[in-house]
């Protein structure tokens, strides 16, 4: 049973990091999509209200980032090159292996220790 709970926060917290992986790009593309479409509705009425769900949107994304930024910046500096090679630069546990000299299973058992530490700093966020 424990093993199960520990699994599911894992999951959770590997859920997280890749959202945060990507929120940077995300931001960008929902400003880009949100001026945009303020361009193409200047003359339509009624749109107010789709501008402003993409702009919270994209407040929330930034929001997001920021405090996962916040909480990878408490981690060690070989965990976060880790978590920021294998989330935000999408690279395999070999790629992180040769940057650091390690093996892969090294290199996983060290993603997993940053994951569970970050569990553990989120308590119940994650679940």
């Amino acid at each position: 049973m424990e093993y199960r709970e520990v699994a599911g926060r894992r999951k959770a917290v590997r859920v997280m990091l890749r959202r945060w992986g990507l929120a940077r790009d995300m931001c960008r593309e929902n400003a880009k999509r949100l001026e945009e479409f303020k361009g193409l509705s200047e003359d339509t009425i009624g749109c107010k209200s789709t501008i402003a769900y993409l702009e919270r949107r994209c407040d929330a994304e930034f929001a997001f980032g920021k405090r996962m930024t916040e909480l990878i910046a408490a981690l060690t500096p070989r965990q976060q090159t880790i978590l920021w090679m294998r989330y935000s630069s999408c690279d395999s546990f070999l790629r992180i292996a040769l940057r650091f000299n390690c093996s892969t299973d090294h290199a996983k058992r060290q993603e997993r220790k940053a994951v569970d530490k970050l569990s553990t700093m989120l308590g119940g966020d994650c679940a």
